[in-house]
């Protein structure tokens, strides 16, 4: 009492394949995308990271023996050529 028949069932053509160098060129693109989305988002956070830690204006030494305002890596050169006149003048 079996009802079933056999019918053929047609399977859905299947498309050709994609040739090699059409997968890899977009595969290439897809990764061309995705670096400059990369660099994209890098710049936001440098720019955040600046935003959230402004730079710091560098601190000014005086100077002992004038009005001098240095910063701290020529205090040492400046001192000294103090020094050097002191002794040179007497």
């Amino acid at each position: 009492m079996s009802t079933h028949r056999n019918k053929r069932v047609s399977l859905p053509a299947q498309p050709e394949p994609m040739p090699l160098a059409k997968q890899l060129a977009d595969v290439e693109e897809t990764i061309r995308k995705y670096e400059v989305t990369l660099a994209l988002f890098k710049n936001r956070q440098a720019d955040l990271k600046k935003q959230l830690n402004p730079p710091t204006p560098e601190k000014l030494w005086p100077c002992r023996y004038c009005s001098a305002q240095l910063r701290y890596s020529e205090v040492y050169k400046h001192t000294q050529d103090h020094f050097e006149s002191e002794v040179l003048l007497g």
